[in-house]
């Protein structure tokens, strides 16, 4: 049997934040992903539109959470892959990564494992 799904409240004070982690999301997800996102994105529209018209603003609701995504720092990525920190900025451009500011750059560990084992069946 599976087990009933985990829900999240987010008050509506804290939709700025809710539409921040949603744009995080969509734009750390890979091209395998992109079609997933397109397709939540539209159902969102479609509920959006519905309250509109209706001219009511909703209670708050109960959303079922994303799933957490483990991120790899350089220091993680070079030892857990046996590369260098040199070589993974080099690479970075053909790599899946996140760079949330100037100085820092994380890895999706899913992602990036495919992404290496890829290279090892090439």
């Amino acid at each position: 049997m599976k087990p009933a799904a985990e829900t999240v409240t987010i008050p509506l004070r804290d939709t700025g934040a809710a539409l921040a982690m949603l744009r995080f999301v969509i734009h750390s997800a890979g091209p395998e992903h992109y079609a997933d996102c397109v397709t939540t994105l539209r159902q969102l529209d479609a509920v959006i539109m519905g309250r509109l018209a209706q001219g009511s603003t909703p209670e708050p609701r109960r959303v079922d959470p994303l799933p957490a995504e483990r991120y790899l720092n350089i220091e993680e990525v070079c030892a857990q892959f046996k590369v260098t920190a040199r070589w993974l900025y080099r690479h970075k451009s053909k790599m899946p990564h996140s760079q949330p500011s100037r100085k820092r750059l994380i890895f999706p560990e899913k992602a990036v494992t495919r992404w290496f084992a890829s290279r090892q069946s090439a």
